[in-house]
């Protein structure tokens, strides 16, 4: 299945959302970079994978269930990608979702009644984030992180600590954004890894229409 996407009208980005067998019960899109992306800095870093994002999923047809194993809209990751560049890829991740959904759906892998499962764990070290914890007092780093013993118990090195806060507040901002997937998190809300669940028909609906 080939599916396309115009999300930039003024600028006529198209961007093609092809569904393939990657592996065996594994499924994944590539979208590439279109010819006529803008000449951002962001264009000349993923130069070398080609790609603005991509996303793979496992099926378990007995089980009624879809894993979702990678998933990455790089102008989220990538911290070079300008106003512009989220501007032009707004609204891709949704699309993805929903064209490997319905893929899976269609052709009788899993039904909409099937579990959709994926682990928020894009927790990022950022700029910003380092600004902001070198203010924090050792008293105030271990404090926060006795809150979370799964992160942070082998964890003794100061700069260690420092990434682990970031990672951990950073990732809560991608738990909330796949909530507006229909998802929700299984076992609490904050860590560096959230396993988060929800329908294929919420999760299709969402998608399509938020």
């Amino acid at each position: 299945m080939l599916s396309y996407l115009n999300i930039s009208l003024l600028m006529n980005i198209t961007f093609q959302l092809p569904v393939t067998l990657y592996d065996t019960n594994t499924l994944r899109i590539n979208v590439p970079c279109p010819d006529n992306y803008p000449d951002t800095e962001f264009k000349q870093r993923i130069k070398g994978i080609g790609l603005v994002a991509y996303i793979e999923c496992t099926y378990d047809t007995e089980r009624n269930t879809v894993f979702i194993t990678e998933w990455y809209v790089f102008t989220k990751t990538v911290e070079v990608a300008s106003e512009l560049d989220k501007t032009i890829t707004k609204g891709l991740g949704k699309k993805m979702v929903y064209d490997l959904l319905r893929h899976v759906v269609d052709h009788g892998l899993i039904t909409e009644q099937a579990t959709m499962i994926l682990h928020a764990k894009g927790g990022r070290y950022t700029e910003e984030c380092k600004q902001m914890v070198a203010l924090l007092s050792d008293e105030e780093l271990n404090s926060f992180l006795q809150e979370y013993p799964g992160d942070s118990a082998l964890i003794h090195d100061s700069d260690d600590k420092k990434k682990t806060y970031c990672m951990i507040n950073d990732n809560a901002k991608l738990v909330t954004y796949y909530k507006t997937y229909g998802l929700e998190a299984i076992h609490g809300e904050k860590g560096t890894d959230i396993k988060m669940s929800g329908s294929v028909r919420e999760v299709l609906y969402s998608c399509k229409n938020k």
